[in-house]
């Protein structure tokens, strides 16, 4: 219980009372990230439901509701989230654009500041999802869920499995207080997952399954190309990058 309670409050902000900091419930809490995945689905799927019922409530409105809730659900993993992930999205992109040696890079993924390319590529994301959101059906929603866990067990994964491109940082610090139990239980979320995605939507489900291991593949060759090996940044990158590609295959294969 307090792995959980640490792993909502380390990645979430959703309230959670306060536990003792500890190695142990440091290692076991990478094991319920992808929870706070299915649990970003499970509200998003409410919160359609909610705008579908909104008509009924408001019949003379002239409110588009189809584009507010779009909007409101590309907010909401942000919201839940408080940013974590797609904040190492924008250090690495801001890193990526500068075509600067490794060594600077890596220095400008630990830099507090946003540079254009990050306000660049942040607009351009949230102008994608919304219009990936727009498009979604109540049938391809239900895939949210599976897709925001398996994504972030896939990204937890790769925090113990690949190189690291620093011995300091957050992807150091949880490969070293990681035991070797952690690695197998995110693969066998992955899996199960994948297996859930397939069996709910199977046209769907396949490609985003392939869709998610074609970024995890390019995830670790550009990390290493880059930048040497992975870091948390780069892990929040690929989180962001998986979720956007699978929504796209959500809604293309999902109707």
């Amino acid at each position: 219980m307090k792995a959980l309670i640490m792993a909502f409050s380390t990645y979430s902000r959703i309230p959670m009372p306060n536990v003792e900091f500890s190695e142990k419930n440091q290692r076991a809490s990478l094991c319920f990230f992808p929870l706070i995945g299915i649990v970003i689905g499970l509200c998003q799927w409410l919160l359609m439901h909610f705008f579908s019922f909104l008509p009924v409530i408001l019949p003379h409105t002239d409110l588009t509701f189809p584009l507010i809730r779009a909007g409101f659900m590309c907010a909401l993993p942000v919201l839940v989230t408080g940013g974590i992930h797609m904040d190492g999205f924008l250090d690495t992109v801001d890193a990526k654009s500068s075509f600067k040696s490794r060594q600077e890079r890596l220095k400008i993924l630990k830099d507090p500041h946003t540079g254009a390319f990050a306000v660049i590529y942040s607009s351009l994301y949230f102008i994608i999802s919304t219009l990936l959101y727009l498009n979604m059906t109540e049938a391809s929603v239900l895939l949210l869920p599976m897709i925001y866990g398996m994504e972030r067990a896939l990204s937890a994964l790769s925090l113990l499995i690949f190189r690291k491109a620093r011995e300091d940082g957050m992807a150091a610090s949880f490969a070293g207080s990681a035991g070797g139990y952690v690695k197998w239980v995110l693969l066998a979320e992955a899996v199960l997952l994948a297996v859930l995605m397939v069996a709910y939507r199977p046209l769907a489900g396949i490609f985003c399954v392939l869709t998610a291991a074609a970024c995890f593949v390019y995830y670790r060759v550009s990390s290493y190309k880059w930048f040497g090996g992975v870091t948390g940044d780069l892990a929040g990158h690929f989180l962001q990058l998986c979720e956007i590609c699978m929504l796209f295959m959500a809604v293309l294969f999902g109707m």
